[in-house]
């Protein structure tokens, strides 16, 4: 089976663990093509019934039925766990898809910037405190090591 972006696939998604989305469920793929084409497992966001209007949610009809595309819930999965593609979403969807993982990735990304410029403000009144060389400091916005100068 090829796979592309934005196909919906019924997909096996047990055995799972405590709140992840359980059962044989329709499922959209969100991985881009590069990767669907390259690699062994594809990511998903499954599709749900269940309303929640959550912001992490998008609606959409599927096969008659009203639900949402849960991107809280987005997960890679190995391809022999699809069992069969069952459509493609339409192109607003799609998009609505998109949008609502980059304003997330954003949220995410502003929250880490605070988060970082006030560990990098706390550690340099920390060493003032403790009476070292003022050093201009800071931690990287990755969070993977201690710029200083």
């Amino acid at each position: 089976m090829v796979i592309q972006r934005f196909n919906i696939c019924l997909v096996r998604l047990d055995p799972t663990t405590r709140a992840e989305t359980a059962k044989t469920r329709p499922c959209v793929v969100v991985s881009p093509d590069e990767l669907n084409h390259a690699v062994a497992t594809v990511i998903i966001a499954p599709m749900t019934t269940v309303g929640r209007g959550w912001p992490t949610r998008v609606p959409v009809r599927f096969q008659g039925k009203d639900g949402e595309i849960a991107l809280d819930q987005i997960r890679a999965v190995d391809k022999v766990r699809l069992v069969k593609r069952l459509g493609k979403l339409e192109a607003a969807i799609a998009e609505a898809v998109l949008d609502t993982l980059g304003r997330n990735v954003c949220t995410v990304k502003k929250l880490i910037q605070r988060t970082t410029a006030s560990f990098n403000a706390r550690l340099r009144h920390a060493m003032r405190q403790a009476g070292l060389k003022e050093v201009r400091c800071k931690f990287d916005f990755e969070g993977t090591k201690l710029i200083t100068s």
